[in-house]
């Protein structure tokens, strides 16, 4: 059985009695609704790739979704929300009680750096080699998502590999400001929030918000989340923020490689418990009119203990019954100094320490009346310093370029490099970028520590990238446009070898692939919108095959608004085939799918909306993996209410 879950840190439980406190009061005043006016707000401009402000940067390949796409696409989770970004394939085999995977341009799951308020929330400890669980992030709690689609070492260290997904929370208004929503669908799906916001202490700004999910079909799925943000600035010098987040998630779902539920032996479901905490800080000061010192710190714990049981051997060896109990704590800290030199070169230097600390017991039973127990503990420390430029060499030609020197305890020193051209063409709404980036991803510690199948000796994972990219705005901005080529080498990868039953440094891979997107605004009423990737793999080992890494993506969506009160949004997309394996059948190719989603949304006295969602309209039958089949059609119905106190009243 699943070991009994810890209890809430001190600290985090003092803060969910303080944001009931601060709902009930704040519920209590008097609210109106006529969302539609202005509120003032203060202003957040986040873009990943980069410290160094500039109007549009040439980092790559970035895709932004904000709150009002998030809102009026009313997905039920983060993975289907991905789903729209170029170059990104999700899968999320039976629903949100199973692990679901984040592949960003072919690469492994665990090769992005994942930030939540710019806290970094990778896991080294579980068995995926660091990659995160997004569906312990409640959908409805972000505000913001920016995905950056290239290797960004140079900027966020360790993990960056192929690029960075950054989710921001909800920020505060200057008006108290009320919200809630409640979603009710098929498959027992149900879903809970409430969210309050406004003016604090000292011109300060704040934001709570409470989340509860659950979702019952092939997998069980239970999440609990609580965000807070609070903002502040001090004479017009100092810009200070603290944030918070805590979720509990609990699930239930058929082990992985089991052949889930159309082909497990063993009808008995994994279980899992787990909880995460993150708390950080920004300060930024202001030192002369063209420098500016900038301070940030955060803690990220998480703790998760799991029960799998046996997979019966089939083509493939079975794997035994085991139970896990991991804990694991990041600390960081960051300083640095950002500096317009003159009107066309700006300058960030820098550094940054990280301290990290994890460890794993487990039982496994390799009898029936043998368990074998494995546990391990450790903790390593990270040094790094870094500094970048950015030149304007016209109006129309910018240079950028990154530095950055890690000295991990572990590993040494490692050095990783970014170079960024971008060049708008005359008198033409049209830009191009030329990047080159590199990338690193310290051994997790499972991998360098299970007494098991760790290796100690393992080396760092390493990519470098380049990448061609266009983008542009026709038709007095009715159509915009956007294409990318990428060529991306990963060498080093960390993967298993069953002959020798210890996890290894294997050579090298390639991936290389182009994106294409596009928006046109057919008229006030229609807005089409599309995306296409197409991906080539190289792994220079015939007998190697990377499993869910489909070698053509794409998506369509049409949006149709005939009036203030009525939106719809008809959304299709499409996986080819792919590659997987699993226990009772070995590896398989598995056929391409689509599916098509339908939001019809309607506004009910400005601040109320009723939005009526269909997933799988066509009720499509496919497997994103092997004995995992789709839910099928499922409908949900929700509302959201938006209430705000007029000042004075």
């Amino acid at each position: 059985m699943v070991a009994t879950k810890k209890p809430l840190n001190p600290v985090l439980s003092e803060y969910c009695a303080l944001a009931y406190c601060l709902l009930a009061i704040g519920l209590g005043q008097p609210m109106l609704g006529n969302t539609q006016e202005n509120i003032p707000a203060l202003e957040t401009i986040t873009v990943i790739g980069t410290r160094i402000p500039r109007t549009e940067p040439q980092v790559g390949s970035v895709t932004v979704i904000d709150e009002q796409a998030i809102r009026e696409r009313n997905d039920s989770s983060i993975f289907d929300l991905l789903r729209d970004v170029p170059g990104v394939h999700t899968s999320l085999p039976g629903g949100q009680g199973s692990l679901g995977s984040v592949f960003i341009r072919g690469s492994e799951p665990n090769y992005g750096a994942i930030l939540v308020d710019g806290v970094q929330v990778n896991n080294p400890t579980n068995t995926r080699g660091g990659s995160f669980d997004f569906s312990s992030l409640d959908i409805n709690s972000i505000e913001r998502i920016e995905v950056l689609r290239a290797p960004q070492s140079s900027i966020y260290g360790s993990n960056a590999l192929s690029g960075v997904i950054n989710l921001i929370t909800h920020s505060g208004s200057e008006v108290l400001t009320a919200n809630t929503d409640v979603e009710l669908g098929s498959h027992d799906y149900f879903h809970a929030g409430i969210q309050l916001g406004g003016p604090a202490p000292r011109g300060g700004i704040y934001n709570i918000r409470l989340d509860n999910t659950t979702e019952h079909d092939s997998a069980e799925f239970k999440n609990r989340s609580f965000t807070s943000k609070f903002t502040s600035e001090i004479g017009g010098l100092l810009n200070f923020s603290i944030h918070a987040r805590h979720s509990l998630t609990d699930s239930k779902a058929f082990p992985d490689d089991s052949g889930g539920s159309r082909l497990a032996v063993l009808r008995e479901k994994s279980r899992r418990e787990a909880q995460g905490t993150s708390l950080g800080f920004d300060v930024e000061s202001t030192i002369t009119n063209r420098t500016s010192l900038h301070i940030s710190g955060s803690l990220f714990e998480h703790a998760e203990q799991a029960f799998s049981p046996a997979v019966i051997s089939g083509v493939r060896s079975g794997i035994p019954e085991n139970t896990s109990d991991t804990d694991f704590s990041r600390g960081t800290l960051n300083v640095f100094l950002s500096s317009g030199v003159t009107d066309s070169v700006h300058t960030v230097y820098g550094i940054e320490y990280q301290e990290e600390s994890g460890s794993g017991t487990s039982l496994i039973q390799l009898e029936p009346l043998f368990m074998l127990p494995t546990s391990y503990q450790l903790d390593r420390n990270n040094l790094s310093a870094y500094g970048e430029i950015n030149y304007t060499v016209s109006q129309n030609f910018t240079l950028g370029a990154a530095l950055r020197i890690d000295d991990a305890d572990s590993t040494g020193i490692v050095h990783t490099g970014k170079i960024s051209l971008g060049y708008t063409l005359p008198n033409h709404p049209t830009r191009l970028h030329l990047t080159w980036g590199e990338g690193f991803k310290l051994p997790s510690l499972y991998s360098l520590g299970d007494p098991l199948v760790g290796n100690p000796t393992l080396e760092p994972e390493t990519a470098d990238s380049w990448e061609l990219g266009m983008h542009s705005a026709q038709m007095n901005g009715r159509l915009k446009w956007e294409v990318s080529a990428f060529d991306q080498r990963f060498s080093n990868l960390i993967d298993f070898d069953a002959p020798s039953f210890m996890i290894i440094n294997r050579p090298q891979v390639n991936t290389r692939g182009l994106e294409i997107s596009a928006t046109f605004q057919a008229s006030g009423d229609w807005l089409l919108s599309t995306h296409a990737t197409h991906l080539n793999i190289n792994t220079h080992d015939a007998s190697i095959q990377l499993r869910h890494r489909p070698e053509n993506i794409g998506g369509l969506r049409l949006e149709w608004a005939p009036s203030e009160i009525w939106k719809s949004f008809l959304r299709a997309y499409y996986v080819g085939h792919r590659f997987d394996s699993s226990v009772p059948t070995g590896g398989q190719t598995l056929p391409s799918y689509h599916s098509v989603d339908l939001v019809v949304r309607r506004n009910l006295r400005q601040n109320i909306t009723l939005s009526f969602s269909i997933d799988n309209l066509t009720n499509e039958s496919f497997e994103p993996v092997i004995g995992f089949p789709s839910l099928g059609r499922r409908l949900r119905f929700s509302i959201r209410g938006s209430f705000r106190r007029l000042n004075g009243t």
